[in-house]
């Protein structure tokens, strides 16, 4: 399906490590990458693939807080 997303790539501003992995719910060490947001339709999503720790959710929030600093 897609190749395995290999972590010690150049990251991206905005990519979020998340420490919490297995407990979302991820079979693999997974990143947000929150400079290539998209939108998909409700109607289009079968199934959340996972579902972020308190602590997964705080450093994305202040990911994303620091990207939106950047663009204003």
């Amino acid at each position: 399906m897609f190749p395995h997303l290999q972590l010690e790539s150049p990251a991206l501003d905005g990519d979020v490590r998340l420490s919490d992995w297995e407990t979302a719910g991820l079979l693999h060490p997974s990143l947000l990458r929150l400079a290539k947001v998209a939108t998909v339709d409700e109607d289009l999503v079968d199934k959340p693939i996972g579902r972020l720790s308190k602590r997964d959710l705080a450093a994305a929030r202040a990911a994303f807080r620091g990207l939106l600093a950047a663009w204003v």
